[in-house]
């Protein structure tokens, strides 16, 4: 299983996590994906905002536990919190972690994330 990391906050983070879900489904057409955003907890809107975020932050454990690896839309030292730290997460846990950048240049990569990370591809068009 692939889990797919990255920021969806505001328009142009889903519109930019969107492409890159479709460009690897199109790379790995028979991979069961992982996409946090697409995973509500039940009831959720119910709870307090404290126990609804226990609970994401347990379903996404769990999930990255499961996966064989990790791919992250990175953004740079703009990327959010949430991504560095799954990013961080599955490195240590020795998931196999790529990182795809949104055609940032070198100097805005933070050292941590990209050291990290096994692979790093320089467009969204080469995930292999």
């Amino acid at each position: 299983m692939i889990y797919i990391a990255g920021p969806f906050f505001n328009s142009e983070e889903r519109t930019k996590l969107l492409h890159m879900i479709d460009l690897v489904k199109e790379a790995y057409p028979n991979e069961e994906l992982f996409i946090p955003m697409e995973h509500f907890v039940p009831n959720g809107e119910n709870m307090p905002n404290y126990q609804w975020a226990k609970e994401v932050f347990k379903t996404d454990v769990e999930a990255l536990n499961k996966a064989d690896r990790v791919i992250a839309l990175y953004l740079g030292h703009y990327s959010d919190t949430g991504t560095a730290w799954e990013i961080g997460y599955a490195y240590a846990k020795g998931i196999p972690v790529t990182i795809v950048p949104d055609g940032i240049i070198p100097k805005d990569y933070s050292i941590m994330p990209i050291i990290s990370s096994g692979s790093i591809y320089g467009t969204f068009m080469n995930l292999k």
